[in-house]
């Protein structure tokens, strides 16, 4: 009884000398809790353990970052991307418009990204890694040809990313491509265009005419094996991906930025094609996305 007593007045003694209240504590709590399953990568857990923790302390941005994080491990960047508008309208800094930016570069909104890496790059973020790489990325997409400098910037910075090596490798093939006479097809983007399109590059796959396949093709391509991407020169895709085609069955759809359209090959597996849409009113046939499943 008296050991029993003993440990209530250490606990009533500890109580009265907190001086964190409850809520404090169950805010620090649900913030400990989604950390923990952003660890685990389980992401709509932790945006939701954010979110309660959010209504105790509507004030802190810190809270907001958090669930913009875990939003953007979920592919949700519409989501990501409110929370750094609110961020933004309290606190300007640099760090904040590059974390935006990256949500637009996943959305697919090249130009926004471009502008807030640009704002992040002049407050103080101008020799960031992962700010020059994305940069490049996104003047790349643009159709910009001095994109590859601020790869290469990217790559003398303390902070590199995977995709770096990926990105520049994509561009330098692009660039060798260019010198030697590529043109892109260009169009203005109606669904009738592209009915047509799609089937002239049909009809140009059929033939097996490799030159007449190239007046379709990007300098270079993009393919995915095991979730990891791989850049190729077009010759090499040209071999890759239409040997033994025989017959083509087009599936068309539109995700975001890009229309997709997937044909199946002779060996009973299939290649899906990415158009970039840029600007949202043209498409240009510089660059492929292709997935052979």
């Amino acid at each position: 009884m008296k050991q029993n007593l003993f440990a209530f007045l250490i606990l009533l003694i500890g109580c009265a000398n907190a001086t964190t209240t409850i809520t404090e504590f169950q805010n620090t709590n649900h913030v400990e809790e989604g950390k923990a399953f952003y660890k685990e990568k389980k992401y709509s857990e932790a945006k939701e353990s954010f979110s309660k923790a959010i209504k105790s302390e509507p004030e802190n941005l810190e809270l907001y970052q958090l669930r913009a994080f875990s939003s953007y491990g979920m592919g949700d960047y519409d989501s990501c991307i409110e929370d750094y508008d609110h961020i933004l309208t309290k606190d300007k800094d640099g760090k904040y418009f590059k974390y935006r930016g990256l949500c637009f570069n996943r959305k697919g909104d090249t130009l926004k990204a471009k502008e807030d890496f640009e704002t992040a790059m002049k407050r103080g973020y101008s020799s960031d890694g992962l700010v020059l790489t994305y940069y490049c990325d996104v003047l790349d997409k643009s159709g910009d040809r001095n994109a590859l400098s601020y790869c290469l910037l990217a790559k003398n910075s303390k902070e590199k990313t995977s995709e770096l090596k990926s990105i520049t490798r994509r561009i330098q093939l692009k660039d060798s491509c260019f010198k030697r006479g590529h043109k892109p097809v260009s169009m203005e983007y109606t669904d009738e265009n592209m009915k047509i399109l799609m089937e002239e590059i049909k009809n140009a796959i059929l033939s097996k005419d490799k030159n007449e396949i190239k007046k379709y093709l990007p300098c270079s391509f993009r393919y995915e094996v095991n979730n990891k991407f791989k850049y190729v020169n077009r010759d090499d895709a040209i071999i890759a991906i239409f040997r033994d085609t025989e017959s083509i069955q087009w599936d068309t759809q539109k995700e975001d930025s890009v229309t997709s359209w997937v044909f199946e090959r002779s060996d009973g597996k299939n290649v899906r094609f990415g158009l970039m849409d840029h600007e949202n009113s043209k498409k240009e046939i510089v660059w492929f996305d292709y997935w052979v499943f």
